[in-house]
């Protein structure tokens, strides 16, 4: 199972990755960010996701880290934690 977290979940293309990363078999949402709505239930930025008890939490990087395998979406970048080489042989292996 891979361990996901997303910054920035109550964006456009992070409420697009937390569609994704719940529908699939071997990925497993552990946390997510958002600074409009920290301290917030994703269900209620986004009824559509009533079935998700997920809280949004403040942005720690170092924290994630521990955590999962993580992403950044939008024009600030990319941060990884594994070499892109590593991810690509998890993703095809989950696919």
């Amino acid at each position: 199972m891979i361990k996901v977290g997303i910054i920035g979940a109550t964006g456009y293309a992070g409420s697009e990755l937390v569609r994704l990363i719940t529908q699939h078999p071997k990925a497993e949402l552990v946390t997510m960010t958002s600074q409009s709505y920290a301290g917030q239930e994703y269900k209620e930025v986004y009824s559509n996701y009533s079935h998700l008890d997920y809280v949004c939490e403040e942005e720690h990087i170092e924290e994630m880290a521990e955590k999962c395998v993580y992403g950044r979406n939008g024009h600030v970048g990319f941060f990884q934690k594994l070499e892109k080489e590593d991810i690509a042989s998890i993703l095809h292996a989950a696919i």
